[in-house]
């Protein structure tokens, strides 16, 4: 039992699985959390741990953005729905768990686990969009996972990994090829699927990768527009060979323009949600600073809505899910000002956290910034297992107090 412990890869592997099965397998993703998590505890020194967190910023915004949820309970009263979301919501215990264990040396298991993990899943996804494997070739996504407004976002961060790792390691040419590959397409498969706000995630994520690598060659003001037109022509060329893209941008753009209060269209639904999820709080003062809670905020704004007029869909599993289609809508509806402010205040401190790193885990550490505050835009999802898993770990790893206190030290940290 005691050379078990010892063994300090015990708890990386385990990190690499979970953020290995992401796309795979959500319930694999959980063993290996748990597994993670309970290896944590049995280590025992809590103490000390406790004694590392409790000066971090970070920690205290993952913990109050975490404890928010159960404290909900006080003023909700569909405990079922409200403890569903519970559960899922503590694996970001996760984040403590790797500030406390994460070492400077994984970061490239942990990405390459989480690039790799996405590569089964591209090629699944591709079987059925072949027809080898029964699956809706329209919207090519492996079954087993929830829809493309979940894996377009996730798949768009292992695309920035595998194009980062290709343009700056310092790997044999036949991997750096080989990523290369992986990289174009990861990318068709990106636009051959329906996810919009996937496709946000990876122009904003393309923009920084490009613009970083140009900057040092051509200067600020040319790796900007450097950036801007390798970023538009990655679009043009997506819009005008993608019918799916083509025809997606295209209703998403007419039904913006055409919006009105009580649009029944895809991008019109989400504008109504946004819509009531503000007003509700407006006309509610006392609910505009503490919000509706898990429970009660979907009916409330459904109800608030019918009041005026408008019927806005909701399924009856309501266990199956519902949300706003953004993050930042949601925590307003359920938890305020105060669920709003603490998601926001966590978000930017992963911004002053990056700031004071450098070389690899400082670009790692910005992409992921970027990358949290845009999955959030488009849709909730913080309520789906492999969205928590995959924020989570990455911000465990690239913030933890090992590589914060190196970064902190001035020490430049290379690839």
């Amino acid at each position: 039992m005691r050379e078990f412990f010892s063994n300090k890869d015990i708890p990386l592997w385990l990190t690499v699985l979970v953020t290995f099965f992401i796309p795979i397998s959500a319930t694999a993703s959980t063993i290996f959390a748990f597994f993670l998590i309970l290896y944590w505890l049995l280590k025992g020194r809590l103490i000390d741990k406790w004694n590392a967190l409790k000066h971090r910023t970070l920690f205290w915004a993952w913990m109050f953005y975490i404890l928010l949820y159960p404290l909900s309970i006080l003023w909700s009263n569909h405990w079922e729905w409200a403890s569903f979301l519970i559960k899922r919501h503590l694996y970001f215990i996760l984040v403590p768990v790797l500030l406390t264990l994460a070492d400077k040396h994984w970061l490239k298991p942990v990405v390459w686990g989480y690039a790799l993990g996405f590569t089964v899943s591209e090629i699944h996804s591709y079987l059925i969009w072949f027809h080898l494997l029964p699956g809706n070739a329209i919207d090519p996504v492996p079954t087993n996972f929830a829809g493309h407004f979940l894996y377009n976002p996730l798949l768009a961060f292992a695309i920035f990994v595998l194009s980062y790792e290709f343009l700056y390691s310092r790997e044999r040419w036949m991997i750096k090829l080989l990523s290369l590959f992986f990289v174009v397409t990861m990318t068709v498969n990106m636009f051959i699927t329906g996810g919009r706000g996937g496709q946000i995630v990876y122009f904003v994520l393309m923009s920084y990768l490009f613009y970083h690598y140009l900057i040092k060659k051509i200067g600020f003001r040319y790796a900007a527009l450097g950036s801007v037109l390798a970023v538009s022509s990655i679009f043009f060329l997506a819009y005008h060979t993608s019918n799916l893209f083509h025809d997606r941008v295209n209703l998403a753009v007419n039904n913006f323009y055409h919006y009105q209060v009580g649009s029944g269209s895809s991008m019109g639904m989400r504008l109504n949600y946004y819509y009531f999820t503000v007003k509700m709080g407006l006309e509610n003062k006392q609910r505009l600073i503490y919000g509706y809670g898990l429970g009660e905020y979907p009916d409330a704004m459904h109800q608030f809505a019918k009041e005026r007029g408008v019927e806005l869909p909701m399924r009856s599993d309501r266990q199956h899910h519902f949300e706003p289609h953004s993050q930042y809508f949601y925590e307003l509806g359920a938890f305020g000002l105060i669920g709003l402010i603490s998601l926001l205040w966590l978000i930017i401190l992963h911004y002053v956290e990056a700031s004071k790193l450098s070389g690899v885990y400082r670009d790692y550490a910005i992409a992921f910034a970027l990358f949290l505050t845009t999955i959030l835009i488009s849709d909730a999802l913080f309520i789906y297992f492999e969205a928590i898993f995959a924020v989570a770990v990455l911000s465990g790893v690239l913030f933890s107090n090992r590589i914060m206190s190196i970064g902190s030290r001035g020490n430049r940290l290379e690839n």
